[in-house]
Protein backbone atom coordinates (compact mmCIF):
# COMPACT_ATOMS: atom_id res chain seq x y z
CA UNK A 1 0.00 0.00 0.00
CA UNK A 2 1.46 3.42 -0.75
CA UNK A 3 2.27 6.04 2.08
CA UNK A 4 -0.58 8.56 0.31
CA UNK A 5 -3.29 5.61 0.60
CA UNK A 6 -1.73 4.88 4.19
CA UNK A 7 -2.48 8.74 4.76
CA UNK A 8 -5.50 9.10 3.41
CA UNK A 9 -7.00 6.22 5.46
CA UNK A 10 -5.53 7.65 8.40
CA UNK A 11 -7.25 11.29 7.95
CA UNK A 12 -10.63 9.17 7.31
CA UNK A 13 -10.19 7.35 10.93
CA UNK A 14 -9.00 11.09 12.56
CA UNK A 15 -12.03 12.57 10.67
CA UNK A 16 -14.21 10.08 11.73
CA UNK A 17 -13.15 9.07 15.06
CA UNK A 18 -16.84 7.00 16.32
CA UNK A 19 -16.94 5.19 12.65
CA UNK A 20 -15.89 1.64 13.25
CA UNK A 21 -15.41 0.81 9.49
CA UNK A 22 -13.19 3.56 9.29
CA UNK A 23 -11.45 2.70 12.14
CA UNK A 24 -10.74 -0.90 10.98
CA UNK A 25 -9.93 0.11 7.50
CA UNK A 26 -7.31 2.51 9.17
CA UNK A 27 -6.05 -0.65 11.20
CA UNK A 28 -5.83 -2.92 8.25
CA UNK A 29 -3.81 -0.83 6.45
CA UNK A 30 -1.32 -0.29 9.47
CA UNK A 31 -1.31 -3.99 9.99
CA UNK A 32 -0.36 -4.28 6.79
CA UNK A 33 2.34 -1.95 6.22
CA UNK A 34 3.96 -3.23 9.32
CA UNK A 35 2.38 -0.70 11.52
CA UNK A 36 1.61 -2.98 14.76
CA UNK A 37 0.97 -0.41 17.60
CA UNK A 38 -1.09 1.69 15.32
CA UNK A 39 -2.97 -1.03 13.86
CA UNK A 40 -3.29 -2.57 17.56
CA UNK A 41 -4.95 1.00 18.16
CA UNK A 42 -7.38 0.94 15.72
CA UNK A 43 -8.74 -2.19 15.85
CA UNK A 44 -9.14 -1.43 19.38
CA UNK A 45 -11.20 1.40 18.81
CA UNK A 46 -12.97 -0.79 16.19
CA UNK A 47 -14.35 -3.37 18.58
CA UNK A 48 -15.05 -0.90 21.13
CA UNK A 49 -17.47 1.08 18.70
CA UNK A 50 -18.58 -1.97 17.53
CA UNK A 51 -18.64 -5.11 20.01
CA UNK A 52 -19.93 -7.35 17.49
CA UNK A 53 -17.25 -6.71 14.81
CA UNK A 54 -15.76 -10.48 14.07
CA UNK A 55 -13.18 -9.04 11.93
CA UNK A 56 -11.74 -6.76 13.73
CA UNK A 57 -11.35 -8.93 16.72
CA UNK A 58 -9.55 -11.62 14.31
CA UNK A 59 -7.16 -8.67 12.79
CA UNK A 60 -6.77 -7.17 16.70
CA UNK A 61 -5.42 -11.00 17.65
CA UNK A 62 -3.20 -11.02 14.78
CA UNK A 63 -1.87 -7.71 15.27
CA UNK A 64 -1.21 -8.45 19.14
CA UNK A 65 0.50 -11.50 18.31
CA UNK A 66 2.93 -10.29 15.56
CA UNK A 67 3.50 -7.15 18.14
CA UNK A 68 4.55 -10.16 20.45
CA UNK A 69 1.76 -10.10 22.71
CA UNK A 70 0.58 -13.66 22.59
CA UNK A 71 -1.16 -13.74 25.78
CA UNK A 72 -3.20 -10.43 25.03
CA UNK A 73 -3.64 -12.13 21.66
CA UNK A 74 -4.99 -14.93 23.25
CA UNK A 75 -7.62 -12.96 25.01
CA UNK A 76 -9.14 -11.03 22.36
CA UNK A 77 -9.47 -14.13 19.65
CA UNK A 78 -11.27 -15.93 22.64
CA UNK A 79 -13.74 -12.77 22.46
CA UNK A 80 -14.04 -12.55 19.00
CA UNK A 81 -14.37 -16.69 18.49
CA UNK A 82 -17.78 -15.87 20.57
CA UNK A 83 -18.80 -12.75 18.65
CA UNK A 84 -18.23 -15.01 15.30
CA UNK A 85 -19.71 -17.74 16.71
CA UNK A 86 -22.89 -15.89 17.78
CA UNK A 87 -23.56 -14.03 14.61
CA UNK A 88 -22.43 -17.51 12.58
CA UNK A 89 -19.50 -16.04 11.26
CA UNK A 90 -17.80 -19.60 10.72
CA UNK A 91 -14.75 -18.57 8.23
CA UNK A 92 -13.86 -15.52 11.07
CA UNK A 93 -13.50 -18.38 13.52
CA UNK A 94 -11.68 -20.45 11.91
CA UNK A 95 -9.34 -17.86 11.04
CA UNK A 96 -9.03 -16.56 14.73
CA UNK A 97 -8.64 -20.49 15.78
CA UNK A 98 -5.35 -20.61 13.50
CA UNK A 99 -4.15 -17.00 14.65
CA UNK A 100 -4.83 -18.47 18.27
CA UNK A 101 -2.71 -21.71 17.78
CA UNK A 102 0.13 -19.49 16.16
CA UNK A 103 -0.10 -17.60 19.44
CA UNK A 104 -0.16 -20.36 21.91
CA UNK A 105 3.26 -21.62 19.91
CA UNK A 106 4.92 -18.46 20.35
CA UNK A 107 3.84 -18.77 24.55
CA UNK A 108 5.92 -22.31 24.31
CA UNK A 109 8.33 -20.85 22.78
CA UNK A 110 9.40 -18.20 25.31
Amino acid sequence: MSEDRLEQLRRIAEREPNDDVAQYGFGKACLDGGLLEEAIDAFTRATQLNPGYSAAYRDLGRALSEAGRPHDAIRILRSGIRVAQKQGDLQTVREMEVFMKRAARKLTKS
